[in-house]
């Protein structure tokens, strides 16, 4: 096997800080096609036969009788992306019938055979939202989409930012700003970087928790959490109850940016869109999502671009997404993976401060070698604030973490050191040997999976943000 048997994968933040005209040009599925048709099958190799004695030393015995073939037939569903003016990829601007547009699919469909080029047209001239048959193939506003070979493309030059022009808001224009939650966790860290932007807040909730108020954030003196509040009110309503939302908001008046931090549900931002756009609309909406969407890939890290998962638990808010679109609000949507920080109420790091903190050996499934990811509250929270009047964002999604990723195994002694505590003792099991009774707490926190996705979208669009925390800074 060519490869070292070792989780083996570096970062290239440095090089592309300091080379920053530099990027890699090629996805991995894009060089790999290239180096099939443009070598493998260019120099003969798929004529030639290989030596595959070690392989039949591998498959006798585990597979039985050295019998197994190995001249498996590959479909390899490859086609040129080329047109009379160049390569045809994913962001690029092309022309389709003199209108101008940018490439946001390629790949085969569900309604037609071959492979098919998805392009988001900058005027409503198409046909569809990206959504074909009630597939959602890309994501763009209604009447902008169409599907064409990549024939009856042209190339109109350099690939095009995905989300618009990558240029932040030069300054800070306040604004009216509805935060749906906002007394835990992200809500409290979000609603303290909106007032540091000098805008209003309104949080909405059932004010049963710090009488709907956000909760102070850790260091915060008693002066600086009033002067947070100076600009907060609160709004109660249940969202669980749609009328009552309804009517709570619309009679708050109109509002500038909307989040919605705790939806989980299509029925859930349903009523709240018809409430905002009663009260004369909104200039965003923002969306938290989940990376949980994703479905499962063999090609990591996780990009925006991996199809969602039908069977996800998140499935709901991929419905959300195509909702706000489909009402055509300028909306965006942020994918978290694991999120960390100080308020967390989810037991992500604190499973493990519970067992360092007390010298008890830490429980880890899979052979600790699974590979996960976390973020910070405070950039997580920080990159929202910060897609407040990006044009960038429009109608996109963003994987938003830490720039780090981390085996569980590593976790373990991660919490340790951030502790000050002695590396602990480690014992592996497998899950599948344990019962759980019910009412016991959840036997670990992460999935048993590969975990963690790329961020470099979100970076791009929102230039002016990166993560501010490294793990072992966050844990601490």
């Amino acid at each position: 096997f060519p490869f070292r048997g070792m989780h083996f994968f570096a970062s290239i933040q440095k090089a592309k800080r300091d080379m920053p005209d530099w990027k890699p040009k090629y996805s991995l599925l894009d060089g790999l096609r290239s180096s099939y048709l443009e070598d493998y099958v260019a120099r003969g190799f798929d004529k030639k036969d290989p030596d595959l004695r070690t392989d039949q030393l591998i498959l006798s015995k585990f597979m039985g009788g050295g019998n197994a073939s190995v001249d498996e037939e590959i479909e390899t569903g490859l086609s040129k992306e080329r047109t009379a003016d160049g390569s045809i990829s994913l962001g690029q601007s092309v022309t389709w019938g003199g209108k101008q547009g940018t490439v946001r699919f390629i790949g085969d469909t569900k309604f037609a055979a071959g492979e098919w080029v998805g392009v988001e047209l900058s005027a409503a001239e198409g046909m569809h939202d990206g959504n074909v048959l009630g597939v959602p193939y890309f994501v763009c506003k209604p009447k902008c989409g169409i599907f064409a070979q990549q024939a009856q493309l042209v190339s109109s030059g350099v690939a095009a930012t995905t989300g618009g022009a990558s240029t932040a808001p030069a300054s800070i224009v306040k604004k009216r700003v509805l935060v749906m939650g906002g007394t835990r966790f992200i809500g409290c860290y979000l609603v303290a970087k909106l007032r540091e932007l000098g805008h209003e807040v309104v949080v909405v909730n059932r004010g049963k928790t710090n009488e709907g108020k956000p909760e102070r954030l850790p260091g915060a003196s008693d002066a600086e959490y009033a002067k947070m509040l100076e600009g907060v009110s609160v709004l109660k309503a249940d969202r669980k109850e749609p009328e009552q939302l309804k009517a709570a908001i619309i009679a708050a008046g109109k509002f500038d940016i909307v989040f919605d931090n705790n939806v989980r549900k299509l029925n859930e931002v349903q009523p709240l869109v018809e409430a905002v756009q009663a009260s004369g609309g909104c200039e965003q909406f923002i969306l938290m999502s989940s990376a949980g969407v994703y479905g499962p890939t063999d090609a990591l890290p996780l990009s925006e671009e991996n199809p969602g998962d039908p069977n996800s638990r998140h499935k709901e808010k991929l419905q959300c997404e195509n909702y706000l679109n489909a009402m055509g609000l300028n909306w965006t949507s942020i994918r978290p993976v694991y999120i960390y920080g100080p308020l967390n109420y989810n037991p992500v790091e604190r499973y493990f401060f519970d067992r360092v903190a007390r010298g008890k050996p830490i429980c880890v499934p899979y052979g600790g070698k699974y590979i996960t990811q976390l973020g910070h509250c405070e950039d997580l929270a920080d990159f929202m604030a910060k897609c407040i009047g990006n044009p960038a964002v429009r109608g996109q999604v963003y994987n938003v973490s830490g720039q780090e990723y981390v085996t569980f195994d590593g976790m373990a002694k991660l919490c340790a050191q951030a502790a000050g505590a002695p590396e602990p003792k480690i014992v592996h099991y497998d899950p599948k040997e344990v019962d759980v009774p019910d009412g016991f707490p959840k036997a670990f926190p992460f999935r048993g999976m590969h975990f963690f996705a790329s961020i470099q979208k979100a970076k791009r669009d929102v230039p002016d943000w990166k993560p501010k925390y490294s793990l072992l800074d966050g844990l601490r």
